[in-house]
């Protein structure tokens, strides 16, 4: 074992005490029973949908699904899926103000580049997405998309809700 590795053990069996890591131990926790409250987050909202999104001199592209989550400080994650099947464009941002029915979101990245600007979601019933659109910068880049949820009348577009809020308790126990 490295003095590094050594280290590491000690400093970890002083500091996380409840691990139940020794100093002559390998770097190997012990999880004692003991209770975790299960944290989720505030919101979760996805839809199906059509839009379309433009960075810059690009082209424009199909937008087919939209989901947004905003977490218990604020933070916000957005994501636009591609029609065309290419993936998924990422947006982080902070929540500005919430309404009954609306959100309104500063952006701040988009992946690992800069962004900025303001998007606005309109949500409904069962996690569904009515409609988004923003406006703003992607690193320097102007930047605008518009997403308008699917008639719940069109059938195979219904809203999807593949994550529930709540509060609970965890039990890790070792067997």
């Amino acid at each position: 074992m490295s003095k590094f590795q050594k280290a590491a053990i000690v400093l970890t069996s002083l500091v996380f005490p409840w691990l139940g890591v020794q100093a002559n131990q390998t770097a190997i926790p012990v999880v004692e029973s003991f209770p975790v409250v299960a944290q989720t987050s505030e919101l979760n909202l996805i839809q199906r949908g059509r839009g379309r999104l433009n960075i810059g001199n690009r082209r424009t592209r199909g937008i087919e699904g939209a989901s947004v989550i905003v977490r218990p400080m604020g933070s916000v994650d957005l994501g636009l899926t591609y029609s065309d099947g290419r993936g998924t464009i990422r947006f982080g941002g902070q929540l500005i103000s919430q309404t009954e029915d609306s959100l309104t979101i500063a952006l701040t990245n988009c992946g690992n580049a800069d962004a900025s600007g303001e998007v606005t979601v309109s949500y409904g019933s069962f996690s569904s997405i009515n409609s988004m659109s923003g406006k703003g910068f992607v690193d320097g880049k102007s930047l605008t998309f518009q997403f308008n949820g699917a008639s719940k009348d069109n059938v195979g577009t219904q809203p999807m809700n593949l994550s529930q809020t709540g509060s609970g308790l965890l039990d890790i126990s070792r067997n």
